[in-house]
């Protein structure tokens, strides 16, 4: 690690207003779930005192104000690109990193605050953390400051972490979201992918081997993420490491909901993930987002790791840029129907 001798007059590289919003947001994500959930109800209850259109208007408002907290977190980041970065820069810009991945660390938050008996007391421990975060990204910093640290990852790291996606993809990705997507046409179908796919994924021999790369996928990421974001990076490169943090977050979060529910003997199919019977619109909403996005960053990781060897092996930036966008497009809508199938969906 090496520092750079330059100095840059203004540590904090975006408006205060702006970071001010985006934390003032992640604050209130709790209440915007929970607002979403009564709404959700109050369209289904002819005896509510909700009107219906009121309602239904609930629903769209909280629901898109949940979304909209990793748009705030890119436009954050990249208002933080700026180079020389300062320390405080820095941090800004990694912390934009985690508000765009606020609804998964939120349904981590929630599952590690049950499992230490504390959710009675999780939007408190929510909000407590972000204020600290708040009040270091507020502390004053001196006029002049020395650049930000410059972190270099190994150089065999993004071809390994690549390496391994791709094996992930082949050998479990693309069949579980299949299996996912599959739940559109039916619970039995679901199920009857789902136990077929399981004979391979859950063997002695292939479930270990799963657990270790997506652990790996985790560490590595953050490695690589650590060394990017001490660089200039482009929309696409800043969507690249936004949606990397936002995989690490879900990986971590479901990786220890699942093995925990199957320690205390919980099957983790398609009831456990859509919290059966009430459903994701009446019980853990949180989820909604959590799934969405995680879908929708996982195709777009991998479009913007294609678009690193598309550019690598000269095809022109113009056309890799299309690629990844039009790859980011079919993923938002494999995301979609995939959660549509989730909330009831059937064709």
């Amino acid at each position: 690690m090496t520092i750079a001798a330059q100095e840059t007059a203004s540590p904090f590289a975006a408006p205060r207003r702006t970071v001010a919003v985006i934390i003032a947001g992640i604050l209130a994500y709790p209440f915007f779930l929970q607002l979403f959930r009564l709404a959700g109800r109050a369209t289904g209850d002819a005896g509510s005192a909700w009107p219906s259109v009121v309602a239904w208007t609930g629903v769209v408002l909280f629901m898109a104000l949940a979304f909209a907290l990793p748009v705030m977190g890119f436009i954050l980041a990249r208002a933080s690109s700026g180079l020389p970065l300062s320390a405080q820069a820095l941090f800004q810009r990694r912390t934009a990193h985690l508000a765009f991945a606020t609804p998964s660390l939120y349904v981590a938050a929630g599952g590690y605050a049950g499992l230490l008996k504390l959710s009675a007391q999780e939007t408190l421990l929510w909000i407590g953390l972000w204020l600290a975060v708040a009040v270091l990204l507020f502390w004053r910093a001196p006029a002049r400051e020395r650049a930000a640290a410059t972190a270099n990852a190994p150089s065999w790291l993004p071809v390994v972490h690549g390496s391994v996606a791709a094996t992930l993809v082949l050998i479990f990705l693309a069949g579980h979201l299949t299996n996912h997507l599959s739940a559109l046409f039916g619970l039995e179908v679901q199920r009857a992918v789902m136990h077929t796919l399981r004979l391979w994924y859950r063997s002695s021999l292939v479930q270990p081997v799963l657990v270790a790369g997506f652990l790996f996928m985790i560490g590595s990421g953050l490695l690589l993420a650590r060394a990017r974001t001490t660089t200039y990076t482009d929309r696409l490169g800043t969507l690249q490491t936004l949606t990397g943090i936002y995989l690490a977050a879900f990986l971590f979060s479901h990786l220890t909901s699942a093995f925990s529910a199957r320690a205390r003997g919980i099957d983790t199919d398609w009831l456990w993930a859509t919290s059966a019977p009430e459903g994701l619109l009446a019980g853990y909403v949180r989820l909604i987002p959590h799934y969405t996005l995680g879908v929708a960053c996982l195709i777009t990781h991998l479009g913007c790791g294609l678009r690193v060897i598309l550019l690598h092996h000269g095809v022109a930036r113009r056309t890799a840029d299309r690629i990844t966008w039009s790859i980011a497009a079919g993923g938002a809508l494999l995301a979609s129907l995939i959660m549509a199938g989730m909330l009831g969906l059937r064709l």
